[in-house]
């Protein structure tokens, strides 16, 4: 996955490697949720909990923040 390629239209070339990562979470995670994969012994991973880590991942990376990792970085 490389937003950065020419023929790439997900408009997500701004992101850091770190907010990639975190939207392949959230798309997997949303496909499991609506397969019924997640029980009481294994629930869904919180991934608001990670937030910080994408934040300093953005920083570390000089990533701009805008877009989709403006509202998370300010929740981060």
């Amino acid at each position: 996955m490389n937003p950065n390629r020419l023929d790439d239209l997900s408009g997500l070339g701004h992101l850091a490697a770190v907010g990639l990562v975190l939207v392949t979470l959230v798309a997997v995670n949303r496909e499991l949720r609506a397969r019924d994969f997640w029980t009481a012994e294994m629930p869904e991973p919180d991934l608001l909990g990670m937030l910080h880590h994408v934040a300093l991942g953005t920083v570390a990376d000089v990533a701009p923040l805008i877009g989709l990792i403006a509202p998370l970085w300010q929740r981060a």
